[in-house]
């Protein structure tokens, strides 16, 4: 049994002050990420229908992906994609797979293969391109002893694809560091980048903003800027444990996304609400210290969760529903927001999107 969105109908589309608002009668299954293509149309990795769904620069829906990539999807299983230049990365069961702008694939490298007597990476649960490295939160171990549960530690790492074992380990930590066991399991994004240096949210006692630049082996704090204290948030263990952290997470704020566009940095972040949840997107200098956040805009959104994909026209936000089972959520719409109204510094007065 599989999903087509080809024929898809429009439900309803409002107008938002130049935003277009579309909500799709057939709907993604799953997703975590997209990407925008150099055609200006919009593509999504739907994780549950092993598949990449296509859409118009306007929200209408253009269905899968063709062969001979539809078919091949099926067995790849993909899970999120990023755009790396003119070129899209995808996650699959193997490894990372390196796609051409037409997604034509060009290479697979198979993450979990590599192996040494130093640090190697075991399983690894968010990733990012930085130029032509990729920086990864990641399971490593040390060793050929995998068994050994004391060789296992959680990391921040940077690698290039053309030699994923020559990696270096930026930051390390305990396979039960927060980061691991709730933050960067939870499928928000918190890496990013800005040409070769990549940028990170680590959650401690606070949440910090972090940075690496091509050839250095470690992450440095950005003073100056503010993000709050890490909220206390269930473990995430089990599928179980999963719905019940994303049902925590509605009832908190905190940041939910971090992203890179237009040489600033953007902050995702949710709170409560009577009516829903409220979105906020806080635009950051990366030079960070004396400059630090430069503005703020409250988006015109309610939904439980939210997907966004920058882009050079508009920025897309996919809007979920709860989750209510590990991989069961409801995706009944996309946001379309002009790139301008998001161009930093943010006004901070008010509602994007409303006169």
């Amino acid at each position: 049994m599989g999903a087509s969105l080809s024929g898809a109908s429009l439900a309803q589309t409002v107008s938002k002050d130049h935003c277009r608002e579309v909500a799709l009668r057939q709907k993604p299954g799953w997703t975590l990420s997209g990407a925008w293509q150099p055609d200006g149309s919009l593509i999504i990795v739907d994780a549950l229908w092993n598949t990449i769904l296509r859409y118009s620069s306007s929200g209408e829906s253009l269905g899968p992906v063709g062969e001979p990539l539809k078919s091949a999807l099926v067995d790849l299983m993909p899970v999120t994609g990023q755009p790396r230049g003119s070129d899209f990365i995808l996650e699959v069961s193997d490894g990372l797979m390196v796609m051409s702008e037409r997604l034509r694939p060009i290479k697979t490298v198979n993450m979990l293969a590599q192996k040494g007597e130093g640090w190697a990476i075991g399983g690894y649960w968010q990733w990012f391109p930085a130029g032509k490295d990729i920086v990864a939160y990641v399971d490593v171990v040390r060793g050929t002893d995998r068994d050994n549960i004391d060789n296992w530690k959680s990391a921040f790492v940077r690698f290039s694809l053309d030699n994923p074992a020559g990696l270096t380990v930026l930051s390390l930590g305990s396979l039960d560091d927060r980061n691991r066991t709730t933050f960067l399991r939870s499928g928000s994004p918190y890496i990013a980048s800005l040409g070769d240096t990549a940028y990170v949210l680590k959650f401690g006692e606070r949440i910090g903003l972090y940075k690496n630049e091509r050839g250095s082996g470690k992450l440095e704090e950005i003073k100056g800027i503010q993000l709050g204290k890490s909220p206390q948030l269930p473990q995430f263990k089990s599928a179980q444990d999963y719905v019940d952290l994303m049902a925590a997470t509605e009832k908190v704020s905190m940041p939910v996304g971090l992203y890179g566009w237009n040489n600033s940095l953007y902050v995702l972040s949710r709170s409560p609400g009577a009516q829903g949840t409220r979105w906020f997107l806080t635009s950051i200098n990366p030079a960070g210290e004396s400059q630090g956040i430069t503005g703020k805009v409250e988006l015109p959104i309610q939904a439980s969760h939210v997907t966004v994909v920058p882009g050079p026209r508009s920025w897309a936000f996919v809007e979920k529903g709860p989750v209510k089972g590990y991989g069961v959520q409801d995706i009944s719409r996309v946001l379309l927001i002009p790139s301008h109204l998001l161009r930093a510094p943010l006004r901070s007065d008010g509602m994007v999107c409303r006169k």
